[in-house]
């Protein structure tokens, strides 16, 4: 394979698509890859040099001719990612069964990390910040915020490594590099769902599941990926580059736990602590999960979770451009 000149001048590859000869093969050999060295070289892996005329190339190549993924405009380059939407269900279809091939409770672990985030703040922090309200109403607060936070933290802090472990694969196939954060996000949509799903089956069964919210349950759930997305566009770009990222995020995932309202409510919290801990995006999803679960009013109203909604959009929007910009330098720095 002939390397990529950093943008160097006007450049084409040569890539089949997710419904092609690619994504075929890919599908066919799903069972069989163990690794995503072992993923098949792409039709792609012939490249012009700039100025040099397509034409040139074998006729014996029947795929796509694409422009550099530098080079694609926005709406070119979500046209781009669906065209290679097999290759993401495949690289997530894997993620998935590597975390829990070798592990000996498998899927149990959706289940066992938050029990043990409940156990752990109900020992140590019940008796301090709940020692008024019925018996269970701090075990409940507690229920609805833990899928949320272990999604948020373990994803964010995972993501350090998304683009980087696959250093190979970029190497030896075309394909929108973004997939590589977007199939490391959906491994923690799957605990994220299996968890949540089995807190609202809990809480209905012990009766304190406010059953007329729950019907916004689904925004709040496309809200928390859509942050962690953001986060993890910016944390997995920037740790391309400068490796620092990797000892600032578990360090900043400490302060968020305190500044994020998982063990505590935010009504007992004074008015002006409130508006500033609303800047953390965390505080109005969390507020908006246990509203659609227990019925619990939103600390400050809806400006918290407005407030929230807009940063995470701000997030998610220069997360994508900064990846953008940064794209066609990474294999440089993988």
């Amino acid at each position: 394979m002939v390397k990529r000149p950093r943008d160097s001048g006007p450049q084409v590859f040569l890539a089949a698509s997710s419904s092609g000869v690619f994504g075929k093969k890919v599908w066919s050999l799903a069972p069989q890859l163990q690794s995503y060295d072992d993923f098949p070289r792409m039709p792609c892996d012939v490249s012009l040099q700039p100025n040099q005329d397509p034409s040139s190339l074998s006729a014996a190549h029947t795929s796509r001719v694409v422009t550099s993924q530098s080079a694609l405009s926005h709406a070119e380059y979500i046209r781009e990612i669906f065209r290679f939407r097999g290759v993401f269900w495949v690289m997530a279809g894997r993620d998935v069964l590597v975390r829990y091939r070798y592990a000996i409770f498998g899927v149990a672990w959706a289940v066992l990390r938050p029990l043990c985030v409940l156990i752990t703040f109900s020992a140590i922090f019940k008796g301090l910040v709940a020692r008024e309200g019925p018996p269970g109403a701090y075990t409940s607060l507690v229920l609805c915020a833990a899928p949320l936070w272990i999604f948020f933290s373990a994803t964010v802090q995972d993501s350090i490594g998304f683009v980087l472990r696959d250093a190979g694969l970029m190497n030896r196939a075309y394909f929108p590099r973004i997939l590589l954060i977007f199939s490391g996000v959906s491994v923690g949509v799957v605990d994220f769902i299996i968890s949540l799903g089995l807190v609202v089956l809990a809480l209905y069964v012990s009766g304190v599941l406010y059953t007329p919210h729950v019907a916004l349950l689904p925004l709040a759930v496309v809200w928390s990926v859509l942050l962690v997305g953001g986060c993890a566009l910016w944390v997995s770009t920037l740790n391309t580059r400068y490796r620092d990222v990797s000892n600032v995020v578990p360090f900043g995932m400490h302060l968020l736990l305190v500044m994020s309202p998982v063990g505590y409510a935010t009504s007992n919290l004074p008015a002006e602590y409130l508006r500033f801990l609303a800047l953390n995006p965390l505080v109005g999803l969390l507020e908006l999960f246990r509203y659609c679960l227990l019925g619990s009013p939103i600390s400050g109203g809806a400006s918290t979770v407005v407030i929230g909604v807009l940063i995470t959009g701000v997030l998610v929007l220069t997360g994508y451009v900064l990846f953008r910009r940064m794209e066609s330098w990474i294999n440089d720095y993988a």
